[in-house]
Order: structure tokens, then C-alpha cells, then sequence
């Protein structure tokens, strides 16, 4: 058996070595370990057989192989130890025993170590000890632990570190060291935390004395306690640990007081760490503390108001350590720090003065050449204070050379950074990059605050430098320290400085993660000192999310923190910030309040390099203003400070935005001058951007003076450089000038090709460049007489501006508003203010003045009563007093126009009371409107002498418009009427002869071409030259509507022109028919008049639908092919041309006078009108039942207001458009805008405001829409391309409505009156189960209803309502057995892969058909909820109201991201226009503004359930305490007169 045989072979060779025959032993062992290769015995035993046989080596290796296969094995350690002293490494040898004797205590190991010792390199240190060992040894075991740490310590003070680390850990970690002494223990910990100490493994020091600090309690040995603290925080302090060191002093201080000891030195010093840690608070709470003041108290007084900043505070308590000082190094220190507190306040040259006097102080005492040599650091940081470089640098090289001799680091550190310093304020960034680094290699054992602000300086230099991978290892490297340090204050500013870094390079996603550990740093720890600093990072995070409101928000929260601080630096950097952030949302004013402030702290701190970049933010804020001199003002300073810092790329732009200035005020000479002045600092090489646009300036300079040749010469020396103007601004200004040499050569196409390519470019840039250059490409456009054009580019910036929230909307609107005006767009005008009108702030000027200008429109347009509402609602709230009055005047015109005269009198009695200082003129005409309306609320003598004195004493057209309207010429002396009036007298007289004669010598006076045209028909009638008057007046009405343009009048007047024009255009149709009639033209002729009238209408609204004037032979072919009876009317005012068509008979034209209508015609007008209809024998005049007869025998029904029955058809027109037939499937279903939705059973989608309306009207199949229920403008469907399948209007009143769905594609068009939704309800639940409208329409019998379009359609449910529809039935099991389609299935699958409550919350929702506001709420709580989940510190502190919302907050980001996509994509009928993905029409930028409205107000609503606290604190500038010094900051610090001379 192999165990048997290694038996005997062990045996047989332990008798060999015994007897000493080593030889035949080591054979034989050599056998025994091939039989057992892991039995440790036998590996010990040939060790010692080696060892006999003097083979140290082997006897070692045995030895180690012993001790792997059992490290427990104390003979192991004890043949480790004899094979060591073999071969002469006997301190090994020393502790290979201790290693044994630790395992087991035997009399031969202690024998052998002390053999050992006598060769150590510590034998003269143990001399006792070897005694004890020799006296202790006689049969009796010695304690281990003693002999171990003993020998471990004197090798501590020998100054063998590892060894007696390693013996000393070896005695601690034995068992008897649990029983030893504690005095002994204490001694043994505290021999190996000194020994980590001098290994400079701090951390483990710390620990051995954390472990001596409990023993020492225990033995209650106070001055031991002390002692360990003390080291506790030198070594912490050594190893960065300050928190650490902290905590340990402040334990120290407790047991001092505890012990009634004086602590103030150790409080003292405590302070100072809070300092260096920037915890200023603490550090003035503790050095308060300290009872009386002494000399090292105020010295930390002062180090706390120099960390802070505070000069102030700083020097009153320097002039107290001057005071109570004692001895040579204690005066000079005060001195030295006073004259850095006058540095800190701008204030070298006193500084400079105390220095000189210095000079005498040292040549008197006996002062140290480190006090001269920090002496000479202080004069060179005063010399560079002033600007003189060259004494600054030689001071300092003569403090660096007082520290290379001296060896003095701390001085050398100081020298050094002075010298970068220097380097840097010359520009000379490598240089001062070189001098920093070596800068912070000196610094490594001074405080945290130095070296951690030596490495954020160091990171500046790199940055300056363009190094910026070397500036992120040095904030890399500050990080560390900070965390290591452990000061939470600190942590928070490294990872703002990498934030800041960050942001910079443009590394958003790095950016972001330090600012998300900045805030969970300040969250979790409350770190109050830091508050203004993560604010104002809250600020920039937004700022660069360009939510510049948020922005604006934090930054005004940020300066508040700050000066109550009295930061002033600080304060002076925010209100730049809030200046910029107010400029990006184009906020003038307020951005101008804060750079004015931030200006004035600039000034005090003597900041002339911030002062440098305010100046030029203002003078670009004034110059977009239009301030011309406020901005030359600021670029006068702008250029000195340029020159007095030697800036001369800033001295360029200060000539170049100089001579733009001066552009603007048309100054063109003085400009030029500016200009070369510019130009001479530029070369062809140095400068290139700005020499092409000096080129492009000075060409309009000469094109001002009227040299158009040297003008063109200089447009072409500016290509060149086109390329080299790299910035967007640059091209733009570029492009300009491109334009104006197009321009110059009257080259229309290239110039508009220009414009357009100029707004292209100009959508890189800002958004105040792109509103800019829209506008001035407007401007272009009007030149041009492209006016639609013009008005296309102004309804991109007024999108953009109010997208962007910024700009002058109210201004922009304006302009966009007289430009509609003049195409003749009034509804579009109407449409884009009243969108426009949420988008300003309740009750704001700006919303005021909006509703004014709407209520305007309104008037012409005839909205009577929402005239009177929005100018009401003007005048209820506005407090300018001309504004008010203005608004009593619309309100009497609105009030005429609707014949409440006596309402009209009461408005016009009171502006009159109003507006005292009108012009003699004004006042006339305005006593006669006043007259006009008197007359018609009682007629008297009194109001006809009036009206003919004033007529007596002034010839205005006014006079002949208000005769017209009442027609009064029967009660007045005609000799007393002048010019039009006189004339229109007598043609109501019937002397047409004197009339025209006097006509012929007044036509020059006519200023309404409309008037004019009126008059020459009215001749031509009476003289019946019929042809004549058909020509002239098809000529002019050809001409009135192919204008782009119409004729610009006076809005604001009790007779308005432009309404009396259309009430004339209106009446030339009527005599043209009547002409042709006369001149025996067919019906069809006729008919084709009224026809073409309705589409030139529709041309003149600009409708985004194709369409063409009818000919008249389409219009012959359409009667042609009648297959039904048609009438066709054609209405104006009261008066009814009534068409009749047979089948297959010649048409018949007759007239109706409607009773009913209120007439807005002039009388003047109307009386010849009538006389002209009577003297037409054959244009039968129609009494109401004869007229109702035709309707009734009529199938086909134009412009016919009676609500019949469903049998009939009606039309808008002859000439209807081709509706498509090939349609996309709608994404609404059914859409229904009215108040009483909850009665409604099935399923359907409700608008969520105006905007709202019309964005879904456009994508839904089935419109019905109550206006009983609801008011809304629907003349806005008529701006955009629908594809609706029925349109049901309940109640509506105007036939304007039904055109507008029919020209925007609705299919059929059901016009109901006197019904609601419940009468109706069992024809629509047949209509919406996918009946016809024909199928349907026996339920409509009995009903006033007009049916317009394809009797055919059906409802078509949208994508979402079907999808919605699959869900519920597979959850009923409907669609097992059916085949589904792969995109039904995957809508199936998405749903299926949602969480099993979202899965029953979903569809209990589709079940109880919720409703459409409901489902908005809901998903905007979801968005709510994703956006506040999205923020680690938030996301614990959401508040749910559901379980739904409970299990979305508890799913991971993607997974809540899944969901609600999928949300919005089941309700996206719904939620239609609310999206951006969701959109799917868009027809022309009146649609991109409506979505730019509903985003705003989205956004907004959001922001007001998602705002947690109201804003703390708001500063306007002047308000904050800096602004004490004058309010025209703009150029109060420096002034230069720029001299206009030509250039030599």
C-alpha cells in the first residue's frame, strides 16, 4: 500500500538523518515526497536535511513549499528562518521566526531568533532584550507578542519601514494580542501608525490612530488624546482628507472645552479650513466665537472678507492689525494684506503709495528676506494693476530671484504667478500657461483653496490657449481633489467648472451629466452656500434647452442670492446673462435694464473688459431699435475702451457699426469717411470678412451721395470676399447689398431671386436676423409692387416671432396689416389677429392694442357686433385716454352701421367731449357725422342748416357722402354745395346736363375711382348709351380685380370709404346686367356677370383654391346640359336678380325686392337703382309669393337663402370646383363642435379652441357643428384644403359659412335650421353606421334643411377610431376567427406588449368614450409625469391621482416612453394638432402660425401646471442697488469724438 511504503520510508530516513547520514536521509525523502508531492512534513524535514548539508537555497525553496501547501505550519517558518540565516539574511531570517513563534511559542524558535538577532542591522539597539531573552530562557516560554512588537519597533527606529511594518502588524495580529496591556497595545499601534506615517500611507496612519484614539479613551489619558488628534488632522490634512481634518479638530475643540481648556488657536484654525473650503458662513461663525479679538483672530478676518471679496470689510480691519501688530514680521504682514485688499478694490495706486513708505520701515527693522520678497510680488501685482507691464514683470523676476536663493518655495510659487499673470494681460497665453504649470507644481502643500483655484486658473490658460484637452485633464485633476476632499461645496464646483467647460465645447451629453451631479450633489446634501451657483446653472440649462423664459427666471432668483451677498462680480455677470437671455426673446427694453446695470457694477469695479462687451451689446440692441444715437452714443465708448485695451479687432467693428449709424440717418458723407477710416485697418489678407462688407457699406454710402457708378464699383470689389465672411450675419449683409445693386439696375427677378435666397441663408442665423431680414425683404417686395410677396415674408416673421416668443409681434402685425389692406386680404387680417390674440398676455398692451386694431377690421368687414364686444372690451380696460376715445368713435360708426342712432349719438357726443384738440378740419367733419346721426334720430330744420353752413364753409369730399347716405339734397340750396355734392344735387334734381358739365370741371377732385366710375354710368344711362356704359363699366371691373392692390383710405370714419367702394362695385354689377339686358343680351350673358362676380370675389380673398373666372361659354354648356330646373339669384343689398332655367328653354331674368333686408346702399344710389329696374318693362319685378313659387318649382338652387326640403339641391355657384375623388383616409372620424357633447352617444372628437377647430375640421369626415352652441369664425376653413366627407351646419346664419366648406372641399353640406342635436339624433346614428346622406334622407323630410354636394357620401371612421374598435373586440374575443391585417396585428401586438393595468385602464377609457378634453388632460398629466421622471432628483416626488399613473411612475424611462407614444397613437384623433408628429396638412404660413399658437398655448398650460413656486425675485435694472450712479450709463465711463476726415 503506498501509505504503508511512505511509513517506511519516512522512518527509514529520519533514522538516517539522526544518525547523520544526511545523504542516504535526503535519498530517501526525495522517494517519499515522489510518493506524496503534497505532504508538507516531508517537504520540512528535507529542508532540514538541505540545511545540514549547507544547501541554504534548497533548504529555503523546501521550506516555501512546506509553508504553501500548509501556511499554519510553524516548523515551516522555522526552517524558513534557518535557511535565511544560511545564506546571511538574517533580518528575513528575524521575521520568518516571528512568523513561527506567532503559530507556536517554542524554546528553540526564541533561540534561533536570538541567535539571529546578534547579526541584525539592529543588534546595537536590543541589547536588553537579548539579555531578558538569555535570562527567560532557562525551561520558560517568554511572551511572543513582548519579544514581536519589540523587535518590530526598533526596527521603526532604525528607519527599516517595511520590516518593522510587517512585525509589527504580525504582534497585532496574534492572539495574544487581545490579552496584552492596553498600554502596551497602545504603544505597538501607535509604533505602526508612525510607521505608515513615514511611508506616507496616510490612510492607513489614519487608521492605527483611530484604533489609538479608542484605547486612549479607555485609559482615559488625556494628553495622549490630544496628541493623536492633533496627528489625526495633520496627517488627514497631508492626505486631502479637509473634511476629515474638520471633523477631528472639531473633536479635539470639544474635549478641550470639555476640559476647560483654552481652544481658541484650534478654532482659529479651524475657521481658516471652512475658509479654504469656501464655507464662509462657518468660518464667521467660528472666528466670532473667539472671544476678543487678537492679532490672529483679525488676520482671519480678514483672509475670510479677502475670500469673499469684500475689499471693504477687508481694509477697516487691516488698518486694525497695523494697529495692534507687535514685531517686524506681524507689521509687515499687515501692510502686505492691506495693500491686497486695495487691489482687490481697484485701488493700486494708493496700494503703491503705502509701499513706498514701506521702503523706509524695512531700511529701519530688521526685516527677513521673505518679507522683501513678498514685498516685491506686491508691488509687481500693483504695477500690473495700472497697466505698466514692464515694472511689473521686473518686480516679480526680483522676487523670484530673492526665492531661488532663499530656496523658498512659497515665495518662488508667488513669483511665479505674478509672472503668468503679466503674460496674460499682454495676450500672451502660452507663455502664462508655461509659468502656471510650473506655478502649481510649487503649490502642492499649501491650502485647498490654493491649489484647487491654481488648477481652474490653469484650465482657463489651456482654454485661452486653444489646448483644450490639457484644460479638461486639469479640471479632470481639480475633480479628484474635490473628491478626495470630500467638501460637497467644492464637488459642486468642479462639476460646474467641467459644466461650463462642457458647454463650451459643445458636449452637450458630458454637460449634462455634470450639471444632473452638481443639483443631486446640492439636493442631497443641502449645500446653502451653493445655492446661487446651481441656480445660475439652472439658468444656463435652460438657456441652452433655448427655454430663455425659464432662463430669465433662475438667472433673476441667481441675482437675488448674489446681492444680498454683495457679490458684486457675480452680480455683474448675471445681469449680462439676463440682458442676453432678454435680447434672444427680443425683449429690448428689459435687456437694455440689465445691461445698464450690469454696466454700472462694471464701472465700479473698474472691469474694463466687461465694460468693453456691454457697450457693444447695447449699441447692437439700439441700433435693432432704431436709436441711432443712443447707439453711436455707445459705440463712441465702445471704441475708446477698444483703443485703451488695445483691441483693435473690436476697434474695426466699433468703425464699421459706427458708419452703419450714420448710414441710417442718411449721413452718407460722414459715413464714407468712417468707412475708409475702416478700411485702412483692414488688408487684403487680415481682415477679409470684414474689408468685403466695408465694401458693400460704402457702396450705399455712394449710392446715398448719388454716385451710382462708384457705387456699382464697389457692390462688385465685395464678391471677393463673400467666401471669407463666414459668419451668417456677414452673408446676410452681404446678400443686402447684392440686392441693392440689383435693384440699382432695376433687376427685378434677380432681386426677388436674391431675396429668397437671402431668407434661406438667413434661417442659420438668429431669430432677430431672420424676423430682420423678412422684414427688410418685405420692404424690397413692396418697392418691387410684389405685394402678396411682401406679405408672405411678413407672415413668416410674425410665425417666427411668436414661435419664438420674441420680436415685435405688435409691430410686425401692423405692417402685415396694411399690406392685407392693400391686397385687399381683409379676412385673412381678421383671421391673423384674432389668432394672434392669445398669444399676447391678459389685458397687456399689446392685447389691447390688437383687439383695437381687430375690431377695426371687423367694421369694414361688417362683424357689427364683434365690433362692439372687442372695442367695448378696449375701452373698459385701456388706460390711454386716446386710445379710449378713439373707441367711443368706432363704437358710434359700429352703432350707426347697426341703425342704433341713438347708441351712435351717445359714442360720438362722447369722443367729441374727448378729443379737444382737433384740427379745424377734423372738428368740421366730425359736427358733420354728428349731424347725420341726429338726423336720423329725429330729423329737424335745425340739422339741415347746420349741415348746409358747413357745407357753405368747406368743399371736403366728406360732405357729398354724407348727402348720399340720407340723400338730404331735396332739403338744400345747391348754391351753397360745392364740387360732388352740387353734382349729385342736381343729378337728383334730373339735371344731368348742368351736372355733368359741372362734373367735367370737378373730375380731378374725385379721389374713389369707384365714385368716379358710378357717375360717368350714370351719364351714360340717363343718356342711354347703353353699349357705352356696358364697355366702360366692364373695363373698369376687369381692371378692379386683376389689381393686386386696392386704393388705401381712411379707416376710421361714420361713412368709410372702403365700404361705400364695394356697396358701388355692387351696384356697377347690377347696372352692367341691366345694360347688356338693355342691349339685348341672353340670359346666359347676363347670368355669366353674376357668376364671374362671385369668383372675382373669392379672387380678391386670396383663397388657396384652384378656381377660374366662367366664360361664357362654359357657362352656356353648363345651362345646356341642365337636367334639372335651375334659379340662380344674385343678391345686393335689398335688390334680387332671380335667373330661372327650364330644361331645355331659354332662361328668364327677373327682380326681387326684399322687404325683409335691411339696406345699406346709399339712397342716393338706390333711388336711381329703382328707377332703373321700373323703366325695364321686360325684367319682371317678383312678389314674395311669385318669388316662392319659383323656388319651389325649382330642383337646382343658386345663392337661394330658403331652408326647403332635402329633395333639393343647391349650389354656390354655376361653376362649383372639381372635388377630389381619389381621397386619403380621414384621421378624424367624427368631429363635433358644440356645447351639449355629453348627450351625444356615440363616439366622437370635440375642438379645443378656434386654432383647434380649424386643424381637425380639416382632417375629419364628419363635421356638425351647432352654432346655437358655439360661436366660430369659419370664414378661417376657407385658408385651408379639407377633404370633408358631409359638413352638418345646424343654425347657422350666413351664407358665407357654406361657401367657405364648399370652396375648401366638403363633399355634401347639410345647412339645418331650427334643429338641435337631439331632434336630429335618429338621422345621424343612421348616418354614422355608414348610411348615404340619400339613405338617410327620408328622416329629414319634415325638416328646413339645404343639402349642397354628393347626396352619396358616407361617413368614413378615422385610422385611430378603428383601432380603438380592434382593441375592444379582442378583448371581447370578435376577432379570433377573422383575418386580420399586419398592421391591425401589429397595432394588436403593441397593445398586447403594454403592462397588463395600463392594458385595463386603456380600455376602460374606450369603453366609456371619454372625452376630448378629457383625454387631453390625461395625456398631458402622462407628459407631466415622463418630463418630471426624466430628473433623477424629482422623480421620488411625483404626485399621482390614478393607479395608472402610479404604474407609469414605476416603469423605466423607455418603457414610460413606449407607453405614451402609444397613448397618443390610440387617441391621436383626439390629440390632432396638438403634436408636432401628428400633423399632416399644411397648406401656407397661415397654418404654420396657427400651429406656432396652439404650441404656445399648449406650452404655456403645461408650464402652469408644471410650476412648482412662483418666481422669488424679479430686478429691473435700476432697481438693484448698484444702480445708484447715473441712469445714462450708456457713455458715461469713456468718451471719444470721432472725427470725420478723409484719411490720408
Amino acid at each position: 500500500m503506498p501509505h504503508d511504503k511512505l511509513m517506511t520510508l519516512s522512518d527509514a530516513a529520519n533514522r538516517a538523518f539522526y544518525d547523520g547520514n544526511f545523504e542516504k536521509a535526503l535519498t530517501l525523502y526525495n522517494e517519499a515526497i515522489q510518493l506524496h508531492p503534497t505532504n508538507f512534513i516531508l517537504y520540512s524535514n528535507r529542508s532540514a536535511i538541505f540545511l545540514r548539508l549547507k544547501c541554504f537555497r534548497k533548504s529555503l525553496d523546501d521550506a516555501k513549499q512546506s509553508l504553501a501547501l500548509n501556511p499554519k505550519w510553524a516548523k515551516g517558518y522555522f526552517r524558513k528562518g534557518d535557511a535565511l540565516r544560511g545564506i546571511g539574511k538574517f533580518d528575513k531570517a528575524i521575521f520568518a521566526y516571528c512568523q513561527s513563534l506567532v503559530i507556536e511559542n517554542r524554546i528553540e524558535t526564541v533561540k534561533a531568533l536570538k541567535n539571529s538577532l546578534y547579526y541584525s542591522s539592529i543588534k546595537d539597539h536590543l541589547s536588553v532584550l537579548l539579555n531578558e531573552i538569555g535570562n527567560d530562557m532557562n525551561g520558560v516560554k517568554l511572551d511572543s507578542f513582548l519579544i514581536i512588537s519589540i523587535i518590530g519597533q526598533e526596527y521603526l527606529t532604525t528607519g527599516h519601514i517595511t520590516v518593522a511594518i510587517a512585525l509589527l502588524q504580525l504582534a497585532l495580529d496574534m492572539d495574544e494580542a487581545k490579552m496584552a496591556p492596553l498600554d502596551l497595545k497602545l504603544s505597538v499601534i501607535g509604533a505602526i501608525s508612525f510607521a505608515y506615517y513615514q511611508q506616507k500611507n496616510y490612510q492607513l496612519a489614519i487608521k492605527y490612530l483611530e484604533m489609538q484614539l479608542e484605547i486612549s479613551k479607555q485609559l482615559d489619558e488625556f494628553e495622549k488624546q490630544l496628541t493623536i488628534y492633533n496627528s489625526i488632522v495633520r496627517i488627514a490634512l497631508l492626505n486631502d482628507e479637509t473634511m476629515l481634518a474638520i471633523n477631528y479638530l472639531q473633536k479635539q475643540i470639544q474635549l478641550m472645552n470639555s476640559n476647560d481648556m483654552e481652544a481658541n488657536d484650534f478654532r482659529l484654525n479651524l475657521a481658516d479650513l471652512y475658509i479654504q473650503l469656501g464655507n464662509y458662513q462657518y468660518a464667521a461663525q467660528i472666528i466670532a466665537s473667539c472671544g476678543p479679538l487678537t492679532f490672529r483672530s483679525i488676520l482671519g478676518i480678514v483672509k475670510l472678507a479677502l475670500a469673499k471679496g469684500d475689499g471693504e470689510a477687508a481694509l477697516a480691519y487691516c488698518n486694525r492689525l497695523a494697529e495692534i501688530g507687535k514685531g517686524t514680521d506681524e507689521k509687515t504682514l499687515a501692510i502686505l494684506l492691506k495693500c491686497k485688499c486695495l487691489l482687490l478694490r481697484k485701488e493700486a495706486i494708493i496700494a503703491l503709495n503705502i509701499l513706498q513708505k514701506t521702503m523706509t520701515y524695512f531700511e529701519d527693522n530688521k526685516t527677513t528676506a521673505e518679507n522683501i520678497g513678498e514685498y516685491f510680488g506686491i508691488l509687481s501685482e500693483c504695477h500690473l494693476a495700472i497697466g505698466q507691464y514692464c515694472m511689473a514683470r521686473t518686480w516679480a523676476k526680483k522676487e523670484l530671484k530673492i526665492a531661488t536663493s532663499r530656496r523658498s518655495l512659497k515665495l518662488e510659487a508667488d513669483a511665479l504667478r505674478n509672472l503668468s499673470n503679466i503674460y496674460q494681460a499682454i495676450d500672451d497665453y502660452s507663455n502664462a500657461a508655461i509659468l502656471w504649470e510650473k506655478y502649481c507644481c510649487l503649490i502642492s502643500d499649501q491650502g485647498v483653496d490654493i491649489r484647487f483655484n491654481g488648477l481652474r486658473r490653469l484650465a482657463e490658460l489651456y482654454q485661452k490657449s486653444n489646448r483644450f484637452d490639457q484644460a479638461e485633464m486639469a479640471l479632470l485633476e481639480n475633480s479628484k481633489l474635490a473628491q478626495k476632499i470630500g467638501a460637497y461645496a467644492l464637488i459642486i464646483d468642479v462639476h460646474s467648472d467641467l459644466y461650463q467647460f462642457y458647454r463650451l465645447m459643445h458636449r452637450k451629453d458630458e454637460a449634462q451629466k455634470h450639471w444632473n451631479e452638481a443639483q443631486q450633489t446640492y439636493l442631497k446634501h443641502k449645500v446653502e452656500e451653493r445655492q446661487a451657483l446651481i441656480i445660475e446653472m439652472s439658468g444656463d440649462n435652460y438657456f441652452d434647452c433655448n427655454s430663455f423664459e425659464e432662463a430669465i427666471d433662475a438667472y433673476n432668483r441667481c441675482l437675488m442670492v448674489v446681492q444680498e451677498d454683495d457679490n458684486l462680480q457675480k452680480e455683474a455677470k448675471l445681469c449680462n446673462k439676463l440682458g442676453k437671455t432678454h435680447w434672444l426673446l427680443y425683449h429690448p427694453d428689459e435687456a437694455l435694464a440689465y445691461y445698464r446695470q450690469s454696466l454700472s457694477v462694471c464701472q465700479q469695479l473698474s472691469d474694463l473688459e466687461g465694460m468693453l462687451e456691454l457697450y457693444n451689446a447695447m449699441a447692437n440692441i439700439h441700433f435693432k431699435k432704431g436709436m441711432m444715437d443712443m447707439c453711436h452714443s455707445c459705440l463712441r465708448c465702445y471704441l475708446t475702451l477698444a483703443g485703451i485695451l488695445s483691441k483693435d479687432t473690436a476697434r474695426l467693428n466699433a468703425f464699421i457699426s459706427i458708419g452703419r449709424t450714420l448710414l441710417l440717418r442718411q449721413r452718407y458723407t460722414e459715413a464714407k469717411k468712417i468707412f475708409t477710416k475702416a478700411l485702412n485697418l483692414t488688408t487684403e489678407t487680415n481682415y477679409r470678412r470684414e474689408r468685403g462688407l466695408i465694401y458693400g457699406y460704402m457702396a450705399e454710402c455712394y449710392l446715398g451721395i448719388g454716385e451710382k457708378s462708384k457705387a456699382l464699383v464697389n457692390f462688385c470689389k465685395q464678391i471677393p470676399f463673400f467666401d471669407d465672411i463666414d459668419d451668417i450675419e456677414g452673408k446676410c449683409e452681404t446678400l443686402r447689398h447684392l440686392i441693392e445693386e440689383k435693384q440699382l439696375i432695376k433687376d427685378v427677378n434677380w432681386t426677388m431671386r436674391l431675396c429668397s435666397n437671402r431668407i434661406q441663408l438667413s434661417q442659420m442665423g438668429s431669430i432677430d436676423l431672420q424676423v430682420e431680414v423678412l422684414k427688410q425683404s418685405a420692404e424690397i417686395a413692396t418697392n418691387l409692387s410684389k405685394l402678396w410677396e411682401a406679405c408672405k415674408f411678413l407672415e413668416k416673421a410674425v410665425i417666427l416671432c411668436i414661435a419664438n416668443k420674441c420680436g415685435d409681434i405688435l409691430n410686425l402685425l401692423l405692417n402685415l396689416k396694411n399690406k392685407y389692406l392693400k391686397c385687399n386680404a381683409r379676412k385673412r387680417a381678421i383671421m391673423l389677429f384674432q389668432e394672434c390674440l392669445n398669444a399676447m398676455g391678459d389685458h397687456s398692451n399689446e392685447q389691447h392694442l390688437i383687439l383695437f386694431e381687430l375690431g377695426k377690421l371687423e367694421l369694414e368687414e361688417g362683424f357689427i357686433s364683434n365690433t362692439i364686444t372687442h372695442i367695448t372690451d378696449v375701452k373698459e380696460n385701456c388706460r390711454d385716454k386716446n386710445l379710449k376715445a378713439t373707441c367711443e368713435y368706432i363704437l358710434a360708426c359700429a352703432y350707426y352701421d347697426d341703425r342704433n342712432y341713438k347708441e351712435a349719438l351717445y359714442h360720438m357726443q362722447n369722443f367729441e367731449n374727448l378729443q379737444k384738440n382737433l384740427s379745424t378740419n377734423r372738428k368740421e367733419m366730425l359736427k358733420l357725422e354728428l349731424l347725420l346721426i341726429e338726423w336720423n334720430c329725429s330729423a329737424s330744420d335745425y340739422i339741415i342748416e347746420a349741415i348746409q353752413d358747413i357745407a357753405m364753409r368747406t368743399d371736403s369730399l366728406v360732405i357729398h357722402r354724407i348727402l348720399d347716405e340720407s340723400c338730404l339734397y331735396d332739403l338744400l340750396n345747391h348754391e351753397n354745395l360745392s364740387k360732388i355734392a352740387a353734382i349729385h344735387w342736381m343729378m337728383t334734381r334730373g339735371d344731368f346736363i348742368t351736372a355733368k358739365h359741372f362734373f367735367d370741371l370737378y373730375k380731378n377732385t374725385y379721389q374713389n375711382n369707384a365714385e368716379y366710375t358710378a357717375d360717368i354710368a350714370l351719364f351714360y344711362w340717363n343718356e342711354q348709351k347703353f353699349e357705352e356704359c356696358a364697355n366702360f363699366l366692364e373695363e373698369y371691373l376687369s381692371h378692379y380685380f386683376e389689381k393686386d392692390t386696392v386704393e388705401e383710405f381712411n379707416e376710421l370714419s361714420l361713412i368709410r370709404i372702403y365700404s361705400r367702394q364695394q356697396i358701388i362695385i355692387n351696384f356697377l354689377h347690377i347696372m352692367l346686367i341691366l345694360c347688356k339686358y338693355m342691349l339685348h343680351a341672353n340670359t346666359v350673358e347676363t347670368i355669366t356677370i353674376a357668376e364671374s362676380k362671385f369668383w372675382r370675389d373669392c379672387r380678391k380673398r386670396k383663397l388657396p383654391v384652384g378656381y377660374s373666372i366662367p366664360t361664357i361659354q362654359a357657362i352656356q354648356e353648363y345651362i345646356e346640359e341642365l337636367k334639372k330646373s335651375l334659379l340662380y339669384c344674385l343678391h345686393v343689398d335689398r335688390y334680387k336678380l332671380v335667373w330661372y332655367f327650364e330644361v331645355g328653354q331659354i332662361g328668364k331674368l327677373y327682380y326681387f325686392l326684399d322687404n325683409a333686408t335691411r339696406s345699406k346702399m346709399p339712397i342716393f344710389f338706390a333711388q336711381f337703382l329703382d328707377q332703373m329696374l321700373h323703366t325695364i318693362d321686360t325684367i319682371p319685378a317678383l312678389t314674395d309669393d311669385e318669388f316662392e313659387k319659383l323656388v319651389s318649382e325649382s330642383e337646382l338652387l343658386v345663392n337661394v337663402k330658403h331652408a326647403l326640403d332635402i329633395n333639393k339641391t343647391h349650389l354656390v355657384a354655376l361653376n362649383e370646383p372639381k372635388y377630389k375623388k381619389n381621397r386619403k383616409d380621414p384621421e378624424i372620424g367624427i368631429f363635433y363642435a358644440g356645447i351639449d357633447s355629453a348627450i351625444i352617444s356615440w363616439e366622437h372628437i370635440c375642438p379645443n379652441g378656434k386654432t383647434d377647430f380649424i386643424y381637425k375640421i380639416q382632417v375629419s369626415s364628419l363635421v356638425i357643428i351647432d352654432f346655437t352652441k358655439m360661436s366660430f369664425d369659419t370664414d378661417n376653413v376657407i385658408n385651408s384644403s379639407s377633404d370633408n366627407d358631409i359638413v352638418i351646419l345646424l343654425n347657422n346664419e350666413t351664407d358665407d359659412t357654406i361657401i367657405n366648406f364648399r370652396i375648401a372641399n366638403a363633399h355634401c353640406l347639410l345647412d339645418i335650421k331650427g334643429q338641435t342635436i337631439q331632434s336630429l339624433m335618429p338621422f345621424l346614428e343612421k348616418l354614422i353606421n355608414g348610411y348615404s346622406v340619400e339613405e338617410c334622407s327620408e328622416l329629414l323630410q319634415s325638416i328646413n334643411v339645404r343639402l349642397f354636394g354628393d347626396r352619396s357620401s358616407k361617413v368614413r371612421p378615422g385610422r385611430a377610431q378603428c383601432i380603438r374598435k380592434i382593441i375592444v373586440d379582442m378583448e371581447g374575443g370578435l376577432v379570433e376567427n377573422l383575418a386580420i391585417s399586419m398592421n391591425n396585428q401589429i397595432e394588436i401586438d403593441n397593445f398586447k406588449g403594454l403592462p397588463t393595468k395600463v392594458q385595463l385602464y386603456l380600455l376602460d377609457m374606450i369603453k366609456q368614450q371619454m372625452k376630448t378634453n378629457e383625454i387631453q388632460l390625461f395625456v398631458e398629466k402622462l407628459e407631466d409625469l415622463y418630463d418630471h421622471c426624466k430628473h433623477i432628483t424629482l422623480s421620488d416626488h411625483c404626485e399621482v391621482d390614478d393607479y395608472l399613473q402610479e404604474t407609469f411612475i414605476r416603469r423605466t424611462h423607455d418603457e414610460q416612453n413606449f407607453i405614451l407614444k402609444f397613448i397618443k397613437h390610440l387617441f391621436r384623433d383626439h390629440l390632432y394638432g396638438m403634436y408636432d408628429d401628428l400633423q399632416t396638412s399644411e397648406v401656407d404660413n397661415l397654418n404654420k402660425l396657427m400651429k406656432s399658437l396652439a404650441n404656445n398655448v399648449r406650452v404655456r398650460r403645461k408650464k402652469q401646471r408644471g410650476k412648482l413656486k412662483s418666481r422669488g425675485y424679479h430686478s429691473e435694472g435700476e432697481s438693484s442697488c448698484r444702480s445708484s450712479m447715473s441712469e445714462n450709463t450708456d457713455s458715461e465711463a469713456v468718451i471719444v469724438d470721432v472725427e470725420f476726415q478723409e484719411s490720408e
